[in-house]
């Protein structure tokens, strides 16, 4: 460590680490419905950025509805045919059927569960009543939005990016300084600064 007296002129950029940067892109494909976010504007963790509408939206709500009922009584065939087995009343090649259906039933469900929960739909609380063909596209990060890419009716894809977000915790300040500054305050030394807010 030593001090340096004067000013020493040097370029550089403010960079964010990469847990302090998202690009926002929607799951599945959809027409932006509404948003009225511009750069520069604060977002918070969990704040609804933009509305994205799709009837593929629907079609999923109601295909997990569908299999969920289904597998509702598939479990409830499966316990009582595994009872009547233990009872030998039932074959077991009539459970093992049963215990195909009720574990093929549960495995679709947990994976439509899944897609429900990556466009931001919960399966627990979803029921008829429920289904939507809309979804909020939900900030990640807190911070400023950096960059827009979306206008009202614009329809997106998976692969599109829509929000650029900067967080301003930790943020690097990197500077070069070029070797004949370095020589005039450090004898000879190149340095590199990285400073951290």
């Amino acid at each position: 460590m030593r001090q340096v007296s004067g000013i020493i002129k040097a370029n550089g950029i403010v960079t964010t680490a990469p847990q302090n940067s998202a690009s926002v892109s929607v799951p599945l494909g959809g027409f932006v419905k509404s948003s009225n976010l511009l750069p520069g504007n604060a977002v918070s963790k969990g704040q609804t950025l933009a509305i994205i509408e799709n009837t593929e939206f629907v079609d999923l709500q109601q295909n997990y509805l569908d299999i969920k009922y289904k597998y509702e009584f598939s479990e409830a065939e499966y316990k009582r045919h595994a009872e009547l087995y233990k009872n030998n009343v039932y074959s077991e090649k009539n459970v093992q059927q049963t215990t195909s259906e009720y574990r093929s039933l549960k495995a679709q469900l947990k994976g439509i569960g899944q897609k429900l929960k990556v466009i931001g739909v919960n399966p627990a609380t979803l029921t008829e009543d429920r289904i939507s063909a809309t979804i909020a596209l939900i900030s990640p990060i807190s911070g400023y939005v950096k960059m827009t890419n979306i206008s009202m009716g614009k329809y997106v894809s998976p692969t599109d990016v829509l929000f650029e977000i900067v967080g301003t915790d930790n943020l690097l300040l990197e500077l070069s300084l070029f070797e004949k500054d370095a020589k005039h305050h450090f004898n000879r030394t190149v340095c590199a600064f990285l400073y951290q807010q």
